[in-house]
């Protein structure tokens, strides 16, 4: 299983196809925050995977279209979306920091925050993957 931050859905859709194209079986998790639920909130549920299916294909409007890309192309890589809030986000940062000594990405801790609260549930003996980024500090 992979634990990924979607973002702005880069990311979570690359490694969808690079990780389900030689094994399908390989689940992707997306996370993203309480407050900025972009493609958990999409049409579908998201527990069960995604559907692009209720979308009104006839919205010219550029940033909706740009989302029904997204959700679409998110549709066959990406397992489920989970939510996690900004406080669990800040502990699994601050989990990073003290016991790890990584300076983390807001963002990507969110993949922590998913794990150490148990949104994101990990069969005894699974192999999980969760990529977090680090940010420079001030000078």
């Amino acid at each position: 299983m992979v634990v990924i931050a979607v973002g702005r859905g880069g990311f979570i859709i690359g490694a969808g196809v690079v990780l389900k194209a030689p094994k399908p079986s390989v689940k992707v998790i997306g996370v993203e925050p309480v407050g900025s639920p972009a493609l958990h909130a999409s049409p579908g549920d998201r527990r069960s995977g995604f559907s692009s299916a209720d979308y009104d294909d006839r919205s010219d409007d550029g940033v909706q279209a740009h989302r029904r890309c997204i959700v679409r192309t998110v549709a066959d890589r990406v397992d489920e979306v989970v939510l996690v809030s900004d406080v669990e986000i800040q502990d699994a940062a601050q989990w990073l920091w003290f016991e790890c000594g990584l300076a983390a990405d807001l963002g990507d801790t969110a993949t922590i925050a998913a794990l150490a609260t148990g949104t994101v549930s990990v069969e005894k003996g699974q192999t999980v993957v969760a990529p977090v980024c680090g940010v420079g500090l001030p000078a």
